[in-house]
């Protein structure tokens, strides 16, 4: 853990209640509790029960972080592994599906129980609703000590929530099951166990010199679409959200749900016409090695009317005109090489032009249409890299750049938009000059690798002026001005950041969405190419 491990200071502690907190000061001088539990889980896909650390005795040992939802293992990851150095791995953390409903608070040590009301900044990590963790995946104690040093010192909180299908599973028996328990039968538990752990902080942080009327959520791609689903939600549980590439993806209904809990509950060897109970049995009987096994790409998030109340289930959350009035301000953004991720990590950039040209058109029905996408992105050309280049582009802008077109354009609360440039300057990386898809979430926790003085210069000063805007934002400050001022956006590019017009990606989009029906097809299609290509 080097800098983040305990210092010789005093171990310092919070006491909630009857609950001691036993937590450490780190290297870097942030106070760290850790794994501390804010919900119970009765049984597999029931939904969470807060914890109230008033109504618990004991000690809470929170120098460790606790433990991380069951996932399968993220081959990817070892392409960023040089991201990571000086970092505990967090495939060093055990897994537990019962006891993965965990945070982890950092903050300064002598705001540790007073009243100071720092605001508080809570990340939600992404993965697919798959993969990551709230606790060694985003170590807060660089951004909360570059803070401290800043003179904006904020009070960090790193949540982990159910993934897989044991938080992101629904079905009529399911929502049965909730209503027979006296429960709001809600749709995505995983969704759920998030709004528990902010309930959590709002009820908590205050022990820990923090202010529960200032919170601010930030997330990436699945932690976005997570982020964006709570300020859309009728609960007020912030007051300000950062979407960092939000995935453009319309809900699953309850028919389509229902077909993969009955295509599960078959390969468990139960009739579909069996007993709820004996269906529900079965499937918690399976280990999540056996159920994980059958999961057939990223889990769907279901339209869940208990949660998005009074909102239309076609539309998807981006395209909704307002947020309720208790947001207060959001910023959105996306990274200038998106797809790159997906691209290289399946070989996608191995395909030839003609391969790429075919791919296209297998995706995109109308052939009118079709020509405008191959000549807009420049996959027309007999260059493979030309027209690979082409489909990257076409792929990012469909699946992450419409959240930030869509969300800029309010106008009723302030909304701030950025595209992340930083590319990754590492000379043995698969990556090496494109700016991926989760690589800004790299630079938000400030990794040594990417901000201490041993990293690069462009590295570093990316980092800082990233780290400002998560600061200045946390404490309630427009970073720069609004997308519906001027059409300008954010840079983020080492000493190259900057404001500037609206860029190419942007204007694509808008002539690409000029139409509802060509806007149905650029939405699908690229999805539809990601999935043929698994």
């Amino acid at each position: 853990m080097g800098d983040t491990e305990p210092s010789s200071k005093e171990p310092t502690a919070v006491t909630i209640g009857s609950l001691s907190i036993r937590g450490f000061v780190s290297q870097l001088g942030v106070a760290n509790f850790l794994g501390i539990p804010y919900a119970e889980i009765p049984a597999r896909f029931r939904q969470a029960k807060l914890l109230r650390p008033e109504t618990l005795k004991g000690v809470h040992d929170g120098t460790k972080f606790g433990p991380r939802a069951p996932q399968p293992p993220d081959k990817p990851k070892a392409l960023r592994a040089h991201f990571y150095e000086g970092v505990t791995l967090s495939e060093t953390i055990p897994c537990s599906e019962f006891g993965c409903l965990n945070l982890n608070v950092y903050g300064p040590p002598e705001a540790v129980g007073t009243q100071q009301k720092l605001p508080v900044y809570v990340w939600i990590h992404g993965g697919g609703f798959t993969l990551g963790d709230g606790g060694a995946e985003y170590d807060g104690n660089f951004l909360t000590s570059h803070a401290i040093k800043s003179g904006k010192p904020m009070i960090y909180v790193g949540i982990n929530y159910r993934l897989g299908y044991l938080g992101w599973l629904t079905s009529q028996e399911l929502v049965d099951e909730a209503v027979n328990a006296g429960e709001k039968p809600f749709r995505n538990v995983g969704l759920l166990d998030q709004r528990l752990a902010l309930q959590w902080i709002q009820q908590n942080i205050s022990h820990f010199g923090g202010d529960p009327d200032n919170v601010t959520i930030s997330g990436e791609s699945a932690g976005a679409w997570s982020v964006l689903a709570h300020l859309r939600s009728d609960l007020p549980v912030c007051k300000r959200g950062i979407i960092m590439s939000c995935p453009s993806s319309v809900f699953a209904d309850l028919e389509t749900n229902q077909a993969t809990f009955d295509k599960l509950v078959a390969s468990a060897g139960v009739p579909v016409d069996a007993p709820a109970t004996e269906k529900l049995a079965a499937l918690r009987d399976m280990t999540f090695e056996q159920l994980d096994s059958l999961r057939d790409g990223f889990p769907t998030t279901a339209w869940d009317p208990e949660w998005l109340v009074g909102l239309n289930p076609k539309l998807p959350l981006e395209y909704v005109e307002q947020f309720p009035e208790w947001v207060e301000s959001v910023i959105v953004g996306f990274t200038r090489d998106e797809f790159s991720l997906f691209g290289i990590s399946r070989n996608i950039h191995k395909w030839t032009a003609q391969e790429i040209r075919e791919r296209v058109a297998a995706i995109i029905p109308d052939q009118t249409f079709l020509e405008e996408v191959i000549e807009t992105y420049g996959i027309d050309k007999d260059s493979d890299e030309t027209a690979r280049k082409g489909l990257f582009a076409l792929a990012s802008d469909s699946m992450f750049g419409i959240a930030p077109l869509k969300i800029g354009q309010y106008t009723k609360i302030p909304v701030c938009v950025y595209r992340f440039d930083q590319a990754d300057v590492y000379e043995k990386s698969v990556f090496k000059g494109y700016a991926f898809h989760a690589i800004d979430s790299l630079y938000s926790p400030r990794f040594p690798a990417l901000a201490e003085s041993s990293a690069p210069r462009e590295c570093r000063a990316t980092a800082d002026h990233h780290s400002k805007m998560l600061i200045d934002f946390t404490y309630g400050e427009q970073p720069w001005e609004t997308y519906a001022t001027g059409k300008k956006i954010m840079r983020f590019d080492g000493e190259n950041s900057g404001l500037f017009e609206c860029p190419e990606g942007l204007a694509r989009l808008e002539k690409m969405m000029a139409t509802k029906e060509k806007e149905i097809m650029f939405r699908k299609g690229p999805w539809q190419l990601l999935r043929r290509s698994s």
